[in-house]
């Protein structure tokens, strides 16, 4: 199925989810693409977000989502597989086989930790041992 959208937004976690809503505030025609890992889905809560302090991570993302929902922006939930120009047009693939056509591409997929092979170190990301 290929759909149409102002601005396909991949990565659904605070940087994608505050970009779209932003957007949809702007009565943009947006769609949010997740793939449900975010970097911190390790931790128990999260520190420096105005208004959340020691929320959970997931917290955040579900109350983002809802608002990003209330201004007409959608979230889908699946993985871009690739993303290149087709005229305009940005063709954004996705798994599944769904198509997004998009005038804009805002790229939020964070990054990823690359973790040394020290024992008990992954066990122990987010919790007790940080960046």
């Amino acid at each position: 199925m290929v759909r149409r959208c102002d601005v396909a937004v991949i990565g659904g976690s605070a940087a994608g989810l505050a970009g779209a809503l932003q957007l949809a505030r702007q009565r943009r025609s947006v769609i949010v693409v997740d793939d449900g890992t975010p970097r911190n889905a390790p931790a128990d809560h999260m520190h420096g977000y105005l208004g959340r302090e020691n929320a959970a991570p997931q917290e955040l993302r579900a109350i983002g989502r809802e608002e990003v929902r209330s201004y007409g922006g959608e979230v889908l939930s699946g993985r871009v597989l690739d993303v290149r120009r087709d005229g305009d047009l940005f063709r954004v693939e996705l798994t599944g086989g769904g198509v997004l056509l998009a005038r804009r591409v805002l790229v939020a997929s964070g990054i990823v930790d690359d973790l040394p092979e020290i024992d008990g170190l992954r066990e122990r990301w987010g919790q007790t041992v940080i960046h």
